[in-house]
């Protein structure tokens, strides 16, 4: 999972930038949230700016429930619960492709791109950015993958704990990163309805190949059907 997501943020960030349409397409979105009176995204920001530790807060949960959080959960399941980690990767690869063609069709410059009031708060934490990594699409800001990968690793950790404090912190991860990444100035809150149903179509898709896969499999390479399996467990006498 850890890798695939690598080579979707290589591919996004080598996407072609198209500045002039991002800020053109941003200001097209908040119009519409307008219109449907959605557009909160200033005042939720204004409210938790006060609070210097919720704004540290929210600024972690941005950054760590993502690659990190990926990390962490994808180990956990490749090695304790193969057939879920299976489908949930399948999940991420189909809504991460099709979240690259949203990009590159509709880039949208973020919130905190725009000025208008709106503050990039993960500077006022040490070290907590993706903005100066190599790779960054600074104008991906729609669908937000934060929060439609958020729910998938959610759902990977509710299927295969039955501690419920887990369970529980699973439940309220998406909720946390929805108003993390409005929080933060990284994303508009219509983003995240277009990130949970992009995240559900790849799970749609990754459970159509789950139902077809021994069809799938047989017109496959070998050495493409073992990257789909655990290593060998070594049994200890």
């Amino acid at each position: 999972m850890a890798v695939a997501y690598l080579l979707y943020f290589l591919v996004r960030g080598h996407a072609v930038e198209r500045t002039a349409d991002a800020f053109r397409n941003a200001g097209q979105l908040i119009r519409l949230e307008r219109d449907i009176g959605m557009f909160r995204e200033l005042s939720l920001q204004a409210a938790t700016l006060p609070y210097e530790g919720l704004t540290h807060l929210f600024n972690v949960i941005y950054f760590y429930g993502h690659f990190p959080l990926i990390i962490v959960v994808g180990a956990w399941l490749f090695w304790k619960h193969p057939p879920v980690y299976s489908l949930i990767r399948n999940a991420f690869l189909a809504s991460g492709a099709i979240a690259l063609v949203i990009f590159a069709l509709f880039p949208v410059a973020p919130p905190r791109l725009i000025g208008a009031g709106f503050i990039d708060t993960l500077q006022f934490t040490i070290a907590l950015t993706y903005n100066n990594s190599p790779g960054v699409n600074e104008f991906a800001a729609v669908p937000s993958m934060h929060v439609g990968w958020n729910l998938l690793l959610a759902m990977g950790l509710f299927l295969t704990v039955r501690n419920p404090v887990v369970r529980g912190v699973a439940l309220l991860l998406p909720p946390a990163m929805i108003v993390s990444t409005v929080a933060t100035g990284n994303h508009y809150l219509l983003d995240a309805p277009l990130g949970i149903m992009t995240a559900l179509s790849g799970l749609i898709i990754a459970l159509l190949v789950r139902r077809y896969w021994p069809q799938i499999e047989r017109r496959l390479p070998t050495w493409l059907r073992d990257l789909d399996r655990p290593p060998a467990r070594t049994e200890l006498a």
